[in-house]
């Protein structure tokens, strides 16, 4: 393998939609690798099928080519948990199945386990087949080791944490007294599976219990389709209806996020999501001061504890109403958890050290003096 400030580097991911949390990791990894890289995109998200069709024959292509002439001497690559999104993997890791290239495997869900116990004897000997070209696999919290148990070893799995982009250097307190309404952010995709319904039925028992609060929510409507998209957007602005303590800011990101996030006392985000992990939303809210409200659901118990907020049982309304109401009647509880998060934050989620930590991978070692590292800055 060529010497670190040599190497060639291919990246396997997706950069789409902008602002969703698995796009900005990917484009902090691209980042940080500094010598020759070459980036394919894996979203085949178009307005058509036709597009779509386009789209995976062209990365299909594009895999071909860069074993023929780009020959890289490492290949990073974001794995799938779905059965359309294997078959990208399949054929990225069976082109390059002979070649001297490092493979890198990054799991950034945590629903891996499940996708695969899903899949016939046969499917799950082809994804153990395939995956067996790996050479290092990258969990985001050392729970989520399990979930590559059936392919790799632990000593082939790292764990790499999420992390806080450079826009939040400085961060003031927080400043909220106890006469002012509490002040709660929704800062994630508007879907079911995010609990967004779940927390506009407990801002609406909250209102009736007498304690009043202020929700913004944040976030783009989901949907595979674009009729899926309208869809839920009727959804979500029907629900709103006779929610005036609610405001929908549509999508936000870089500063404007990092402001809409130093502004709120409290983040909640009550997800029963199958694939999620840490989302760099809560840890971004943590950073900027605000204290959590989450559920008590795959990683995020092992992430969060009673320092860091509140954890709820998943949708259970009348639990998640009486931890917002727990907040706004006790600020000093709550300045505390700002605080800590503030701290917390800032030491523990760097995007320094999540960047030094994949190129480290990637390489397979420590890196050179001589190797150039970016610094510590925003997400573009």
């Amino acid at each position: 393998m060529r010497q670190n400030s040599q190497q060639r580097t291919l990246m396997v991911g997706s950069t789409y939609p902008a602002h969703h949390g698995q796009a900005v990791a990917f484009r902090s990894a691209i980042r940080c690798v500094t010598s020759n890289k070459r980036v394919l995109e894996t979203s085949f998200k178009a307005p058509n099928r036709m597009r779509s069709a386009l789209l995976a024959a062209k990365y299909s292509l594009s895999v071909l080519h860069a074993r023929a002439f780009y020959r890289p001497d490492a290949v990073y690559f974001l794995c799938s948990r779905t059965r359309v999104g294997f078959l990208r993997d399949l054929w990225l890791l069976t082109i390059f199945r002979n070649s001297a290239a490092r493979i890198v495997n990054h799991l950034h869900g945590s629903n891996f386990r499940e996708f695969y116990e899903a899949l016939s004897p046969f499917g799950q000997r082809l994804v153990r087949w395939a995956h067996s070209r790996v050479d290092r696999h990258i969990v985001l919290h050392e729970s989520m080791m399990d979930q590559l148990s059936m392919v790799a070893d632990d000593e082939k799995v790292s764990v790499i944490e999420n992390f806080v982009t450079g826009d939040c250097a400085t961060v003031p307190p927080n400043s909220t007294t106890p006469d002012q309404r509490l002040k709660l952010i929704y800062l994630s995709t508007v879907r079911e599976a995010k609990g967004i319904y779940v927390l506009l039925d407990a801002v609406r028992k909250l209102a009736t219990d007498g304690c009043p609060v202020e929700l913004t929510v944040y976030g783009d409507c989901f949907g595979l389709t674009q009729s899926e998209i309208d869809a839920e957007e009727k959804r979500f602005r029907a629900a709103l209806r006779g929610l005036p303590e609610v405001t929908y800011g549509g999508v936000i990101h870089g500063e404007a996020k990092f402001e809409a996030l130093e502004r709120a006392d409290l983040f909640v985000l009550p997800t029963f999501y199958d694939s999620e992990a840490i989302p760099l939303s809560i840890l971004e809210a943590m950073r900027m001061g605000c204290a959590v409200v989450t559920t008590r659901h795959n990683v995020l118990p092992r992430l969060l504890d009673e320092r860091n907020g509140l954890l709820v049982p998943v949708r259970d309304v009348q639990a998640l109403a009486g931890a917002i109401s727990h907040f706004s009647e006790d600020r000093a509880h709550l300045l505390r958890i700002q605080r800590h998060n503030r701290e917390l934050a800032a030491s523990r989620f760097s995007e320094t050290r999540y960047q030094k930590e994949v190129l480290e991978a990637i390489h397979g070692g420590a890196l050179s003096e001589e190797e150039p590292f970016p610094p510590d800055r925003a997400a573009s």
